[in-house]
């Protein structure tokens, strides 16, 4: 969906329904999966070559007892991307994901790896 010229927003949902005839013998994936999942992205290109990115992405997963948090979970990120004309196809980008540093158990006993920051540098040829 384009906002402006230079803002685009996306959105993309998800609802599935799994089943197993016998709970004792559901596995890992049955457990653990996303029911319902709404993600959103906001794209701002605010100069030339420089790009924004901003998504919040919510999730409700399959009930679980063993799970530490809520099945709700809510994430949030955030990267600049710079594309420089002289550089051709080379795209530079930093990010921030978990911004709020959700405890959220994606697995059971396995929280979410807290708030990441990365770099990367990308080349397409």
């Amino acid at each position: 969906l384009r906002l402006h010229r230079n803002l685009d927003v996306r959105v993309t949902g998800l609802t599935q329904v799994l089943q197993t005839d016998t709970d004792y013998h559901a596995s890992r994936y049955l457990l653990d999966a996303v029911r319902h999942e709404v993600k959103a992205e906001g794209l701002w290109q605010f100069a030339p070559g420089w790009r924004l990115c901003v998504w919040p992405n919510l999730q409700r997963m399959a009930r679980n007892p063993l799970r530490g948090s809520s099945r709700n979970h809510g994430l949030l990120g955030s990267e600049v991307q710079w594309q420089p004309a002289a550089a051709g196809n080379l795209t530079l980008t930093v990010g921030v994901a978990n911004f709020f540093d959700d405890d959220f158990e994606p697995f059971p006993g396995q929280p979410e790896a807290g708030r990441r920051f990365y770099a990367v540098a990308e080349r397409r040829w």
